[in-house]
């Protein structure tokens, strides 16, 4: 396990940025971050890459063109700590990605099983072509859980606020020294959080879900239409998952980019899963 690290009060004093730790302490979210372990993992252990382990239950999802979707990952939730999780405390949630091209608005299913039919893994779809090739070449890893504090990150309307005093330097200390001494001290590689705070590359992702979900997706690049919407509703999209490039995966996203998970907090409430946003970000 990773060795415990200091309060965010102490980070930001370590770092810097103790006079401005009044504007930034009230935004910390709860998080969890996913670490790679140390091979596949036996069935029902979460696990990213590989053969999904799903019950008889549920089939292997297809995109609205027929193809089958991709696996990516899969939790046991009963693995998450409980403090930092606004899921169930046992049960299996699985990933699955459709065409990431474009990045935005990509089609994907969640699926949550909470029942206590047993899990096998699922075969291999060979009657039907795959929408894509993303996690093709990633060989099964388990996967590992610690819990974190968040704060705002890049391109977001609550990064705007907390680092709107800053000066340039003290900007890039935030961004860089002290996100970085977040991350939980481990060997273990950081492969993406569930949970904490969203993060964009160019404008706020949580105003892009809130668009293409509620608005209208023809206007997630309309810069005109989205001018003249109010925004406030979009902070009720929450980030739920993040799933990072990794070189020690050989995983790719993009340009060394991320694919992002965004719910309505209602939803999320619900665990309904049927209305989450996903995105791939990168540069």
């Amino acid at each position: 396990m990773p060795d415990p690290v200091p309060s965010p009060r102490q980070l930001l004093e370590n770092v810097g940025l103790g006079a401005h730790a009044e504007r930034i302490l009230p935004h910390e979210l709860p998080a969890i971050a996913i670490l790679l372990g140390t091979g596949a993992g036996d069935i029902g252990q979460s696990r990213i890459g590989g053969l999904p382990d799903l019950p008889a239950s549920l089939a292997w999802p297809r995109t609205a063109k027929g193809e089958a979707m991709e696996f990516a990952l899969q939790i046991d939730l009963a693995e998450l700590p409980p403090a930092a999780s606004a899921l169930p405390r046992a049960g299996m949630l699985y990933v699955f990605i459709g065409l990431d091209e474009p990045a935005t608005n990509i089609e994907h299913r969640i699926l949550l099983h909470t029942g206590a039919d047993p899990l096998h893994p699922a075969a291999l779809p060979t009657d039907i072509p795959f929408a894509n090739d993303m996690f093709a070449d990633v060989e099964p890893r388990r996967l590992e859980f610690v819990a974190v504090p968040d704060f705002p990150r890049w391109a977001t309307q609550d990064f705007a606020a907390v680092t709107r005093d800053m000066s340039e330097d003290e900007h890039d200390t935030y961004n860089e020294d002290f996100m970085w001494s977040l991350e939980p001290n481990t060997a273990s590689p950081m492969l993406g959080k569930l949970f904490g705070h969203a993060a964009g590359i160019g404008s706020d992702p949580r105003e892009d879900a809130y668009v293409v979900r509620e608005v209208n997706p023809k206007w997630l690049y309309n810069t005109r239409e989205r001018a003249r919407l109010d925004l406030t509703p979009a902070r009720s999209w929450r980030h739920l998952l993040t799933i990072d490039s990794c070189m020690a995966l050989g995983l790719g996203i993009w340009d060394a980019g991320y694919l992002q998970f965004l719910q309505h907090e209602n939803d999320l409430e619900k665990l309904d899963f049927s209305r989450v946003y996903a995105a791939a970000e990168s540069s």
